[in-house]
């Protein structure tokens, strides 16, 4: 839940900030911007990819 709420909050943030301040040269990527499944997929993978390194460190504190 909490995830989803700041997922929900980084893209309304980003949204404003797109409006606000446009990187010199990507003019013509503002749709782009605005692709949240993007930005959601890259948090899930982000959450998911250490679970092995932590249970294998957990494992080795344990021991």
């Amino acid at each position: 839940m909490t995830f989803l709420l700041e997922s929900l909050a980084a893209c309304a943030l980003f949204t404003l900030l797109v409006y606000l301040i446009v990187i010199k040269g990507t003019e013509d990527m503002v749709k782009d911007y605005h692709d949240y499944w993007f930005h959601i997929k890259g948090g899930l993978i982000g959450m998911v990819l250490p679970i092995p390194a932590v249970l294998i460190a957990g494992v080795i504190v344990i021991l």
